[in-house]
């Protein structure tokens, strides 16, 4: 009881208390109902992206009534440092209509799809992502309608030994100078 109490108070502090109140409702629901609920499709929203749910993105019935964007990293709050959420609002600050963005590391795809929504149907975003990446964000694109101003290139940055996880397979290596000109950069890469 008293280790509750002390992760309580950790949480209560690090993320305010309209975040703690969020986690015990979250919670509630995780160890009571949830277990028993049926799994809706094989389609996951994240962050307003919609996403093939292959096992990676547990969902179930009534997941998005909690509104709980974090579900699928097994915490019961947000965990610092791992969303997206700063770059989705740089698009949504910086990124305008008819604009071309060019971004190095797609990852999960979920800026992608927020850039093409900025853009729109006279812009482009050219994504930049090696291995078997690049095809899920292919995927992710077009599950999310927006594979008409989305081209993904599979194709390294820079210096390929740096990457994360060694995900880089068989993809080309492109100098940072031959990039194309762009309006917008995102680079979520090592």
């Amino acid at each position: 009881m008293n280790g509750f109490l002390k992760g309580s108070k950790q949480i209560l502090l690090e993320y305010g208390f309209v975040n703690y109140c969020r986690a015990i409702v979250w919670f509630a629901w995780f160890r009571t109902f949830r277990r028993i609920m049926p799994e809706p499709s094989n389609i996951v929203t994240i962050d307003d992206v919609k996403f093939m749910n292959n096992g990676q993105y547990p969902a179930k019935v009534g997941d998005n009534l909690i509104n709980w964007n974090h579900t699928w990293n097994g915490y019961y709050f947000p965990k610092k440092g791992y969303n997206q959420h700063g770059e989705v609002r740089a698009h949504q600050s910086f990124t305008h209509q008819g604009n071309h963005v060019c971004i190095i590391g797609g990852g999960h795809g979920v800026t992608t799809v927020h850039a093409a929504r900025q853009v729109g149907g006279g812009g482009l975003v050219t994504v930049f992502e090696g291995g078997q990446i690049a095809s899920h964000v292919r995927q992710v694109a077009q599950l999310n309608d927006v594979d008409s101003v989305v081209t993904v290139e599979e194709a390294i940055i820079g210096d390929p030994t740096t990457l994360y996880q060694g995900m880089s397979d068989d993809a080309e290596v492109i100098d940072p100078a031959d990039l194309p000109a762009c309006d917008v950069l995102e680079m979520d890469c090592e």
